[in-house]
């Protein structure tokens, strides 16, 4: 019997489905897993485009379909999850408000990640701020999060040789208190 884990993932504009087999090894009473193939796809990822690609991996390794347990995989490349993701960032995308926000919340954050910033936060026992990544599910609130709560008071030590950014912050935080309050109205007219 074999479990097949099956995963695809874009990067740099080149996609690849990654084929794994677990199974359990009688002789030594151990739990075997091994990378199949790891396929560069050049084709749309439908099903039956990715359905044909297992088959030949499998073909090559002689496995059987009645072999096959379990297959999993991470529900497709379009999970529900990360096509929220991409609504969202959509939204984002076409809010003036939000974009200067969230790109001035990103310059705040770029200057409190910098060595001297980051002398200063440990000092103060406080973490590095997070930065947003596109593909990183809540990575924006996240951002925000660090700037008004733990990192807002960090901005009053900032050593003299470096860009004030006392009023960016301060910008960021009213400008997220504007928007949030715009959701909220939005959302109570639902």
């Amino acid at each position: 019997m074999l479990s097949l884990k099956i995963d695809a993932a874009t990067r740099m504009d080149r996609s690849f489905l990654g084929i794994n087999v677990q199974y359990i090894d009688m002789e030594k009473q151990k739990i075997i897993l091994k990378t199949l193939a790891l396929k560069e796809i050049f084709v749309r990822h439908t099903a039956e485009n990715l359905k044909q690609i297992v088959a030949e991996v499998l073909d090559s390794y002689k496995i059987k379909r009645q072999q096959i347990y379990t297959f999993t995989t991470d529900n497709g490349m379009r999970c529900a999850a990360h096509t929220l993701q991409l609504a969202v960032e959509d939204a984002l995308n076409k809010d003036e408000t939000a974009n200067a926000l969230i790109s001035k919340a990103r310059s705040v954050v770029n200057v409190l990640r910098t060595p001297t910033y980051t002398v200063l936060l440990k000092r103060e026992k406080l973490r590095k701020p997070v930065i947003d990544v596109v593909t990183r599910w809540h990575s924006k609130m996240s951002m925000f999060s660090t700037i008004r709560n733990e990192n807002k008071n960090t901005v009053m030590y900032q050593p003299s040789d470096q860009e004030d950014i006392t009023s960016e912050t301060e910008d960021v935080d009213d400008t997220l208190e504007l928007l949030l309050k715009k959701y909220d109205k939005e959302k109570g007219k639902q």
